[in-house]
């Protein structure tokens, strides 16, 4: 069932800081199990820009900002004991070799065919085109669809959908890369308590429910 599932949520460090906030906070209650928290850092910021810029959807102005934004995130993420795992991704199969050892190691299940039951989600930061989304979408490849059965399959993986203000990019898809909507409509869930976390980045907004 989809209770199953580890849920991955795709969540910039400023969301990630609001969770921690939440989890550390003694009159709030996380709505969900305290996750377990990886940052993907890029090998360099010249790196990190050419992937940026490489990209072609952003604006001089806008790169500026994310690298701006980046070094800061770079600054938190690497820093000892902010999150549980740190992930370079300098050369993708490499990454994705790292990050699949990382999550055998919190779930061993994830080795052989099995229906036990881990409630912690995953939560994966890092800055604008350091290629979360790409790892994510390997990790959703590798283990989810695995044959248990004669006619069946198993999905050990399920991932968050963000809402966000932010005009779709090309070739994003409504309700697959994020649920978009209007800043009114964000703002009448924050008002609801209807996130998780949520956090506004670059003059949009994103949650997490």
């Amino acid at each position: 069932t989809a209770s199953e599932r580890i849920c991955i949520l795709d969540i910039d460090v400023q969301g990630v800081k609001n969770i921690k906030k939440k989890i550390a906070s003694t009159n709030q209650q996380l709505k969900i199990p305290s996750p377990y928290f990886i940052f993907v850092a890029p090998p360099s910021m010249e790196i990190l820009e050419q992937r940026l810029r490489d990209r072609k959807t952003e604006s001089e102005a806008d790169i500026l900002k994310r690298l701006s934004n980046a070094a800061e995130e770079v600054e938190y993420g690497t820093k000892g004991g902010n999150f549980d795992a740190v992930i370079i991704n300098d050369d993708l199969e490499r990454a994705f070799e790292s990050l699949s050892a990382v999550l055998v190691g919190w779930y061993p299940h994830l080795s052989s065919v099995s229906n036990e039951l881990h409630p912690h989600p995953i939560v994966v930061a890092g800055p604008s085109g350091v290629g979360k989304g790409t790892l994510i979408n390997k990790i959703l490849e590798k283990y989810n669809s695995i044959p248990i059965q004669k006619d069946q399959t198993k999905d050990y993986f399920g991932f968050s959908v963000s809402h966000t203000t932010r005009q779709p990019r090309p070739g994003e898809v409504d309700g697959t890369h994020y649920h978009y909507t209007t800043m009114d409509h964000m703002k009448e869930m924050v008002k609801h308590d209807e996130f998780v976390e949520y956090a506004e980045v670059h003059g949009n907004m994103y949650g997490t429910r």
